[in-house]
């Protein structure tokens, strides 16, 4: 999270979209929203264990597990999710999605509070188990 906000401050059509709409951006040193979670492994190409075909989502999307968490590639469905934040304008503004992913963010949005946030190429879950 913190880089993806490192990366969107640098983007230029961010930085004009904050500039004509009296936009902020988020500091990447600034804590966390409560539910991200900065204890979660590390990911790379060697530490990925990618599921059967049992490990998709309702929409088919890969689901990637490695530990106690589950990474889901959200790329597939980004328009989808773009379309239902706009439908909520009174709320979510400037929800757009970029025509090409820069690192791990793939569009981005801004609340009411007019901080404009990363929307990311992945979301990432924390896995329970079932029988507790």
């Amino acid at each position: 999270m913190r880089a993806a906000r490192a990366t969107l401050a640098a983007l230029p059509e961010a930085q004009a979209l904050v500039a004509a709409h009296a936009l902020t951006l988020p500091d990447p040193a600034e804590d966390l929203p409560p539910f991200a979670k900065e204890d979660l492994p590390e990911w790379s190409a060697e530490g990925q264990v990618v599921g059967s075909s049992d490990y998709r989502s309702p929409d088919g999307l890969p689901i990637t597990r490695f530990g106690s968490a589950a990474r889901v590639d959200v790329r597939g469905v980004l328009r989808r999710v773009v379309a239902a934040m706009r439908a909520h304008a009174t709320q979510v503004q400037h929800a757009d999605v970029l025509p090409e992913t820069v690192g791990a963010i793939a569009g981005w949005y801004a609340l009411s509070n007019g901080v404009l946030a990363p929307i990311l190429t992945t979301e990432t879950y924390a896995v329970a188990d079932p029988l507790r």
